[in-house]
């Protein structure tokens, strides 16, 4: 998913072909895409935000919800990235976290 030592995985491709899609829309100025990327992991049973802020040795567990509007994970760190590059160095800080 995540390609070999640089970024030529399926995840950065789709995460460039969003951002090439975002640019072509907004070129008009009518429209506005905000993106967000957060990483959690899912392990025996446990629910834990990649991303978050490492105050301690082990990322935050947290529970996901099944709400009117679909299924979400309430306290999840997200972030708003505006580049493909941007998205590349929060994938790198998640793994780091697993």
């Amino acid at each position: 998913m995540e390609g070999g030592s640089g970024p030529d995985g399926l995840c950065y491709r789709a995460f460039e072909e969003l951002f090439n899609i975002r640019d072509s829309r907004c070129e008009s100025g009518r429209m506005s895409y905000s993106i967000k990327v957060s990483m959690l992991e899912i392990y025996n049973e446990q629910v834990r935000d990649l991303l978050t802020p490492r105050l301690d040795s082990a990322p935050k567990s947290l529970d996901i919800r099944v709400t009117q509007t679909g299924s979400e994970v309430v306290g999840l760190t997200q972030f708003e990235v505006h580049t493909p590059a941007e998205v590349q160095d929060l994938m790198l800080r998640g793994n780091s976290s697993r």
